[in-house]
């Protein structure tokens, strides 16, 4: 049976910023799925997901499950799950694309890159309790080299996509130096050559 649902008290540093590692309902793994705490905040009168936090940090219970991974624990076998290519797309490394730019300090002309491929950010760690296991999995991005940049960036600051046509090359910026011309040609006469 499971247990009952009691009130918390969070933990602030002297800045007043919540402290790590506390068992409160906020960071149990449990909490979307947790009648108990949708109660309270039924009880609380919560309107959006911000409050809905701010009160699962004033309870607890001792089905607690932790989010994230706590020491000491038991590790008995750890595997690497490090696919690449989540979306299929490594066909299409070195083609060229059309990108729009979502990064501070960076104009929001269209511009054309290389695409790299699908590229690790960040690598996750997996904890399974029952079998004490880790897997570890990549958390993948598309990347894009910006020679007018000459810079890579990352599909979470940019809009792209793959040139298909003439047409991709209407809306490009017409700022850029001479050398990025260039690009822009080398990019054309590729697009001519698959469409033959």
């Amino acid at each position: 049976m499971d247990s009952e649902i009691k009130d918390y008290l969070p933990k602030f540093d002297e800045k007043q910023r919540i402290l790590p590692k506390q068992p409160f309902c906020a960071s149990c793994k449990k909490r979307l799925n947790c009648e108990k705490l949708k109660l309270k905040q039924l009880e609380n009168q919560t309107t959006n997901k911000y409050a809905e936090v701010f009160i699962a940090m004033y309870y607890t219970c001792d089905d607690f499950d932790p989010i994230y991974i706590q020491f000491p624990i038991t590790v008995n076998e750890i595997t690497n799950d490090l696919a690449f290519d989540t979306f299929n797309r490594e066909k299409h490394v070195g083609e060229w694309c059309v990108v729009v730019l979502n990064a501070e300090g960076y104009d929001e002309e269209m511009h054309v890159g290389i695409y790299l491929g699908e590229l690790p950010l960040t690598v996750h760690a997996l904890y399974d309790k029952k079998n004490s296991t880790i897997t570890n999995r990549f958390h993948n991005s598309p990347a894009i080299l910006l020679p007018v940049f000459h810079k890579v960036f990352y599909g979470y600051n940019m809009r792209w996509k793959f040139i298909n046509e003439e047409d991709d090359f209407k809306n490009l910026s017409q700022k850029d130096t001479k050398d990025y011309q260039d690009y822009i040609e080398i990019a054309k006469k590729q697009l001519t050559k698959s469409e033959k």
